[in-house]
């Protein structure tokens, strides 16, 4: 009823506050408490935000598993675009969201070789939002580390097909690959051998 929730707090914010403060440090899911913090920004609970952040810190720096990376940069990289007009979790997050991009980008090409069919389109889901993140941050440094990644990884024939042809179709939309190498591209995908 009623009354179970009401051991979080005497009205609806602190209640979400403390029900926030509660779940952050016992989670061990990265992409989960990302969409903590994601949901605590957006209705504003103040200091619990910032219980998140520390725990969303200590998370990050021990998280190994690729996927769980990727999967938080989405929450994050809201956050950081459009969490704070004084910039302040900006600030904390970035840094954070750097470690987070640089461990993808050494560790992406590995956990994309020899996966099955549905791996990979969990994967394909997984960069997909890593790619959107990039673009909402809107920094040049990051999206030309990103650009050369998927390009390393389009050439990569010990990648699945289905992520190295999402790659070359994000390097063609970027114009980062054109005209004859594209079709040079095509044309050894496309060849009697390639299964």
């Amino acid at each position: 009823g009623i009354m179970e929730p009401n051991v979080w707090g005497n009205d609806t914010v602190a209640a979400a506050a403390a029900l926030v403060r509660s779940r952050a440090p016992g989670s061990h899911d990265l992409a989960e408490l990302a969409a903590l913090l994601d949901a605590a920004v957006l209705a504003d609970l103040g200091d619990a935000t910032e219980a998140v952040i520390d725990a969303v810190q200590s998370q990050a720096a021990v998280a190994s598993e690729v996927l769980q990376l990727m999967d938080a940069m989405p929450s994050m990289a809201r956050v950081a675009r459009y969490g704070d007009v004084r910039g302040t979790r900006a600030e904390r997050l970035l840094p954070v969201l750097d470690g987070i991009f640089a461990r993808i980008v050494v560790g992406l090409p590995g956990a994309c070789s020899s996966l099955d069919d549905d791996a990979a389109g969990n994967t394909l889901v997984s960069m997909a939002g890593v790619h959107d993140s990039v673009l909402l941050l809107d920094r040049a440094e990051m999206l030309r580390e990103w650009l050369e990644l998927l390009d390393r990884m389009a050439l990569d024939r010990a990648i699945h097909a289905q992520l190295r042809g999402w790659c070359c179709r994000v390097l063609a939309d970027r114009h980062a690959i054109e005209g004859a190498e594209l079709e040079r591209r095509a044309s050894l995908e496309l060849s009697l051998g390639v299964t």
